[in-house]
Parts: structure tokens; C-alpha cells; sequence
């Protein structure tokens, strides 16, 4: 689910659709990278990228506050980000009919791209990466290490509209690029085929994937005290493939090297080790170990709370998870309140037509309607309809 960007090594964890199964959140990010120096950048398709190019000789105020709608954005202040970020892109957009100078404009409209990516509003989302991409290329080229971050990030879109076409060729794309501008061992090439084999792993292609998890690896486990979140992000995702294959001892084994080395770099109140937590959770209840999974979800819910807030979605999407396990486990009553908890969340700033709104919906109504609540399962299921007619608007533009 949702991962995941800002300045140089800043990280965020996006949140996974999990139209099907449990809501998984995968630590899936790519620093974003500043334009003029290597550096990394991500998404979910492996991540999304956040800050290209501000200018830190320029005006260190309008840097600070796009750092600021950066965090905004990162704590769920989604309305307010958005605000901020319109207001720079007014700026600099002033500045780029008065010099041409578009780098700065790039950089803004990249960043509020990946907040819509991130609420779902994908057409925006697209367009605003399409017009950071087209300044970006025209103060770089087509080959630049940044061009290769706008193409990371829009291939993330594209995963979201579910045009697989798209997504493998502009991942391979902005692979290509790094491996040409960067080599063949650089940080940022390890994150390009981490997103490469997450699209692989999506689409059941798990063999392929595996082979280039390993590469990504292998090249980020050189950087393993200066990147330490994108080896943890890597062996995360690993473990999700291996608990596809069904090889649980490897997967646990995966999630619990990536937890130890978010903790010895970055103490234990980190996003990466509840994504880590999240996905061991999920693994132990599909092998009926409810007790370990239930504590392993509240260890990660505990995190999220204490980073994020309660009206984060990280935190609904934890409530859901807990919901279903609940629900599994024969605690109805206690299953309804994390459902109820969970969509109260969704239809805050982050607005009603979100992916995770939908899925909320869905498992809610399944749930009402094993236990014979047919008019409340009835409603649930109207309203997830209306909501996925929303999302598709915003598909078609």
C-alpha cells in the first residue's frame, strides 16, 4: 500500500490501495533528488519524489517555506500543504515568465503532484508532474539525473490509474538514465530498481522481481550507514515478495533486518519500522498466528499515532487492518469501532475520494453483511460505489 521524498534523504511511506486482502503499507520511497547534484528519489511503483531544485543561494524564505508545506503534506495537513505550495508556485511562476528561469517552479509543482498522488487526485496529480517534467527537461535535458525523478514520479501515477504500459516504461526510462548518468553502483540506481521490481511484483511477476530486489541490495547495502532507510526500504519489499512465494521464515527474517537497521540509525519511532511491523502483522494472520499479529498491528498503529497524529491516513489505514483481523478473529463489536474509526479519518482533510475511502467501504460492508446487517451493507457498498465514480473522474481528467 502506501509509500513512498522531499530534501536530499527525507523519506515518506505512501500508503498501498489493497483493493484486495489486507491494507499493507510498504515503505517504498525514493529521496528526491536536487537538481545539479546526484542524489535519490522515490514512489510506489517503488515511490514518489518529493523537492527537485530549489536554488539555496536564492531566497532562503521561500526555501523555508516549501520545506514547510513538505512537512505539512508528510503529517496529513494535506489542505493546508496544497495551500502553500499554490501560493509558491504563483512566485515562481512570475519569476519563470521574467527569466525563464523554471527550476524553482519544477521543484513546487513536483511537490504538489505527490500530494495529489498521494489523496488520490491522480489527474491533477498528472498534470502537475507533466508541467514539472517539461521545465525540468528544458533547463536539463532528457538525460538528467532529475528528468529521471518527474519520470519516477510520474510513473507512479500511472500505477495508480492501473496503465501498466506506462508505468514499466517510464521506470525503465528513468533507470536507464541513472544507471547512464550515475553508474552502475550509485544509491539512486538501487532505488530505480527497487520501484522497477515492485511494478514487477504487482503484476505477479515474481521472479523478475526478485532478481532485481537483490541487484538494489546489493548496491544499497555499500551506503548502509549513510542511506539506511532505503536498505530498510528494500528488505521490506523483499519480504512482501517472499511472503508472496509463501517462504514466511525468509519474509520475517527480511522485515526484521529492516526494522534493526531503521532502529540503530533512527531509533524505533520511525514510519519504516511500522511499515515493517505492519507487514509481519499481515504475514502472521494469514498463518492464524492472531495473537502475535494483533500485537505487531498496535505496535505500528502506536507509531504512526505518535508521528502522525490520530487523523493521519497511515492511521486509518492501521485501523482497517486491525478492523480485519478482528473480523477474522470472531470480535465483531470490536472489529466495527476500528472500521468506524478508520473511515472517520479518510473523510477528513484528505477528502472522501481516496482508494483507501473505497476499500474501508468495501471490507465494511462485507463485514455487515456476514453478520446479517443487509440495509447497513446496502449503504456502505452505495457509498463506496459513488466513491470509486469520483476516483474515475479524476482518471479520465
Amino acid at each position: 500500500m502506501v509509500a513512498r521524498k522531499a530534501p536530499r534523504h527525507e523519506k515518506r511511506a505512501l500508503l498501498d490501495d489493497g483493493s484486495s486482502g489486507p491494507l499493507s503499507a510498504v515503505n517504498t520511497v525514493d529521496p528526491m533528488s536536487s537538481v545539479g547534484e546526484s542524489e535519490t528519489s522515490s514512489a510506489s511503483c517503488g515511490s514518489v519524489n518529493g523537492n527537485l531544485a530549489i536554488d539555496d543561494q536564492r531566497d532562503e524564505y521561500l526555501l523555508l517555506q516549501n520545506r514547510y508545506a513538505d512537512f505539512l503534506r508528510e503529517t496529513g495537513c494535506f489542505g493546508e500543504a496544497e495551500t502553500r505550495y499554490q501560493k509558491l508556485a504563483a512566485v515562481f511562476s512570475r519569476e519563470n515568465e521574467a527569466n525563464g528561469d523554471g527550476r524553482a517552479l519544477a521543484t513546487v509543482l513536483n511537490n504538489l503532484s505527490v500530494l495529489y498522488t498521494i489523496t488520490g487526485r491522480y489527474a491533477e496529480a498528472l498534470y502537475e508532474q507533466q508541467r514539472s517534467l517539461k521545465l525540468i527537461e528544458r533547463a536539463f535535458g532528457s538525460s538528467h539525473p532529475a528528468t529521471a525523478t518527474c519520470l519516477n514520479n510520474l510513473a507512479e501515477i500511472y500505477r495508480k490509474q492501473g496503465r501498466t504500459l506506462e508505468t514499466e516504461l517510464l521506470c525503465q526510462q528513468s533507470l536507464r538514465i541513472r544507471l547512464e548518468t550515475m553508474g552502475g553502483d550509485h544509491p539512486e540506481v538501487a532505488i530505480s530498481l527497487n520501484n522497477l521490481a515492485e511494478y514487477y511484483r504487482e503484476q505477479n511477476c515474481l521472479e523478475e522481481a526478485d532478481a532485481l530486489y537483490q541487484w538494489a541490495l546489493e548496491i544499497i547495502s555499500r551506503y548502509q550507514g549513510h542511506a539506511p532507510l532505503d536498505v530498510a526500504m528494500i528488505l521490506n519489499n523483499i519480504g512482501l515478495l517472499q511472503t508472496a512465494q509463501g517462504d514466511y521464515a525468509a519474509a520475517e527474517e527480511s522485515h526484521s533486518r529492516a526494522i534493526a537497521v531503521v532502529r540503530l540509525h533512527h531509533g524505533d519511532c520511525h514510519s519504516a519500522v511500522s511499515a515493517a511491523l505492519n507487514n509481519m502483522a499481515l504475514m502472521s494472520q494469514t498463518r492464524g498466528e492472531y495473537a502475535k499479529a494483533r500485537s505487531l498491528f498496535e505496535q505500528a498503529l502506536d507509531i504512526e499515532m505518535r508521528l502522525m497524529g490520530a487523523d493521519h491516513p497511515n492511521v486509518a489505514l492501521f485501523h482497517g487492518n486491525l478492523a480485519a483481523l478482528f473480523d477474522e478473529m470472531g470480535e465483531p463489536d470490536v472489529a466495527e469501532s476500528h472500521f468506524e474509526i478508520g473511515l472517520k479519518i479518510m473523510g477528513r482533510d484528505i477528502g472522501p475520494a481516496s482508494p483507501i475511502t473505497v476499500t474501508l467501504l468495501e471490507r465494511m460492508a462485507d463485514f455487515f453483511e456476514r453478520n446479517q446487517f443487509l440495509g447497513k451493507a446496502r449503504r456502505l457498498r452505495s457509498r463506496a460505489t459513488r466513491v470509486k465514480a469520483q476516483i474515475e473522474r479524476s482518471l479520465l481528467g
